[in-house]
């Protein structure tokens, strides 16, 4: 049997956050060829029509009205979950100005709550959504090697980019609570992991530019393993950690770095 063929997907609920982004919609257009039910929350629309996905506009500025916005939908379709996957990436306008040097005590706290807060509090809504249902379920939220180690200055020399305070709190935040998470739900059969990328091609977070090329160069120096990492290679973990194939893998954090991480 084909390995995908042993991928039970069909029919399954899954509801994503920032299915629209650079990495979410590679995930869902993975996803659909499983034949499950999505449903895409984000400030836009998936691009694709599909009878399979339902769109749902929110911001995450307005993180109590995303929430109410959640439950009404879960109310209305009597929705009952299998699967969330978060890879949302809200930010204030001023994300890109929150370096060491130039970030304000305003901005980091909005990003916090913008950012830290939604994971946490609305993965906790879906969790307890499972536990009524008395099936189990599988949470994946996206965090970041800074979640795990430090941004290497050099990394930035010569290049357009900063590194960001606020971006490692968050993101080592969001690990933490992946463990806090699986271990609380885990007697009600529920799954929770994080996935962690290094860099990914694409644009900036804050710009519709790509990485500079000096910021990138610095980079690739520190990778044993000299290979783009696109936004499809990290739908096919996505794929993984959310299907039966990982079935005994909870409260960890799968690192995509090309050996950045161990260097």
């Amino acid at each position: 049997m084909n390995i995908l063929e042993k991928i039970k997907l069909k029919n399954k609920k899954i509801i994503i956050f920032g299915g629209s982004g650079l990495i979410g919609s590679k995930i869902i257009n993975l996803l659909v060829k499983f034949e499950c039910k999505i449903y895409n929350f984000d400030i836009n629309p998936y691009k694709k029509k599909n009878p399979n996905i339902e769109n749902y506009k929110i911001n995450l500025r307005d993180l109590k009205g995303t929430i109410l916005k959640i439950k009404q939908v879960i109310r209305s379709k009597d929705l009952k979950p299998d699967i969330f996957i978060n890879c949302s990436y809200p930010t204030t306008k001023d994300w890109i100005q929150n370096s060491f040097k130039n970030i304000k005590i305003s901005s980091f706290e909005e990003n916090i709550r913008l950012h830290l807060n939604s994971y946490c509090m609305i993965s906790k809504l879906i969790a307890d959504e499972m536990v009524k249902r008395k099936k189990g379920g599988n949470i994946l939220l996206f965090s970041s090697i800074y979640g795990i180690i430090a941004q290497d200055q050099n990394v930035y020399k010569n290049s357009n980019i900063s590194e960001n305070l606020t971006y490692s709190v968050i993101k080592s935040g969001i690990i933490g609570h992946v463990k806090q998470m699986a271990s609380y739900y885990g007697i009600n059969n529920i799954r929770v992991n994080a996935i962690s990328p290094g860099l990914v091609v694409g644009h900036v977070k804050g710009s519709k530019k790509g990485q500079d090329n000096n910021f990138k160069k610095n980079y690739y120096k520190k990778i044993p393993y000299k290979k783009d990492c696109v936004a499809e290679n990290i739908s096919t973990s996505v794929l993984f950690l959310i299907s039966n194939l990982s079935e005994n893998i909870t409260g960890q954090n799968l690192i995509i770095d090309n050996g950045y991480s161990i260097v």
